[in-house]
């Protein structure tokens, strides 16, 4: 089975009321909201590897060191690479991690 991940995250509207994207993912609704996120944009979601030809993915960081979980969850590659002075490559080199490619899709609660 897949590895699935739960989390809270902030939804992204156009100015007519489309999503766009998510961001500020965390484990709490809290966390989120010290984001400045309203509580009506606080949506939990939920992630999932992306197979090689889905679009639309997140990129993330799975973390060796802190029990494979997902975190620095953004809509771009570069956005991710930026959390890393030396860049995402030479951390996956080092063995601490790997970037991945992820599905985010909403939940409903």
């Amino acid at each position: 089975m897949a590895k699935k991940q739960q989390m809270y995250a902030e939804a992204n509207f156009d100015d007519k009321g489309n999503f766009k994207w998510y961001d500020h993912f965390y484990l709490t609704k809290f966390l989120v909201s010290c984001c400045g996120a309203s509580e009506d944009k606080v949506h939990k979601v939920e992630l999932r590897e992306a197979e090689e030809d889905e679009k639309d993915a997140y990129w993330g960081w799975e973390d060796f060191e802190d029990n494979n979980e997902w975190m620095f969850i953004f809509p771009s590659r570069i956005l991710l690479d930026m959390c890393f002075p030396s860049g995402v490559d030479l951390e996956a080199k080092l063995g601490r991690g790997r970037s991945v490619r992820l599905i985010v899709e909403r939940i409903q609660e």
